[in-house]
């Protein structure tokens, strides 16, 4: 309470330190050392208030412990405010029927309305000399302005205030409509692809997880009928070569090549085909259900 009407004191609490107890090391040579260094500190607060310490008086040790919040002597005794509890007035305008007698009256500080932001206009996007873009890349050209590698802008305005953006019709920026336009494009084909495989699924009562697999099976026959066709006409026009000349057995024998280049082709479409043929083909009124 001695703390709070003090003038200028804003301090909540005070911590009391007393009783002053030494606890050195065990070490004779540690023990040496902290005692130099506390009476150091014995010594540098003396000069500070401006005393001798070998000379001092105990009233005058006492004073410079309390000036600088430092304990030398073990009967004396200092107070210390926690800094980190205070209080901290605020100003408050008084207020006229709180008072019985006419008080000056104090000019509020002018506060500014805050201003409501308009919407603006949308900024329409800056007109392109199209002479200089190609027919093909005209409908792709995006609303916004085009970065080097940027194809779904993405970059963050810092990113953008490093850059420069690629000038229309340049052929830095024809490259880069070039690769959007082959990616917009490869989209729509995977798009259209799903597209056709959940119709033809639903078309051959199968599932959608199974129809590329149904169709890669298809797929695989095509080809594998197409390579038997293949070694069946090469098999034909072997017999129909007569073994009459070295030059003809030569033409056998590259015949007889082809055929067994097709071998690997033949072994992999067959190692492939029983687990294609082990795919469930029919599914329930539940399962459709389930991925409608």
């Amino acid at each position: 309470y001695n703390n709070i009407i003090c003038k200028g004191q804003s301090y909540v609490y005070k911590k009391l330190y007393s009783n002053l107890e030494h606890n050195f090391s065990t070490q004779p040579s540690t023990k040496r050392q902290q005692e130099k260094r506390f009476e150091h500190h014995c010594s540098r607060v003396c000069n500070n208030s401006g005393f001798d310490f070998a000379t001092a008086s105990r009233e005058e040790l006492h004073l410079a412990s309390r000036r600088k919040t430092f304990l030398m002597i073990k009967s004396d005794q200092i107070q210390k405010p926690l800094i980190y509890l205070k209080y901290h007035n605020k100003f408050a305008f008084p207020f006229l029927e709180d008072y019985d007698f006419p008080i000056l009256t104090l000019t509020l500080p002018v506060i500014p309305e805050p201003i409501e932001e308009r919407p603006q206009p949308p900024v329409s996007p800056p007109a392109f000399d199209l002479s200089k873009v190609p027919d093909d890349l005209i409908g792709y050209i995006p609303d916004h302005p085009v970065y080097k590698g940027d194809f779904h802008n993405q970059l963050s305005d810092k990113q953008k205030a490093k850059l420069k953006p690629l000038q229309v019709g340049s052929k830095a920026w024809k490259q880069h409509m070039q690769e959007l336009k082959s990616q917009k494009e490869h989209d729509l084909r995977i798009s259209q692809l799903d597209s056709e495989s959940r119709d033809m699924a639903k078309l051959w009562n199968t599932s959608f997880d199974m129809i590329n697999r149904r169709l890669r099976l298809a797929a695989e026959l095509t080809t594998l009928q197409d390579l038997q066709g293949e070694k069946a006409l090469i098999e034909l026009e072997i017999l129909t070569i007569p073994l009459t000349s070295n030059t003809k057995k030569k033409k056998v024998d590259k015949l007889k090549d082809k055929i067994r280049k097709l071998s690997p082709q033949f072994d992999e479409i067959l190692s492939l085909l029983p687990s294609l043929k082990t795919i469930p083909y029919y599914i329930t009124e539940e399962e459709r259900a389930l991925e409608l």
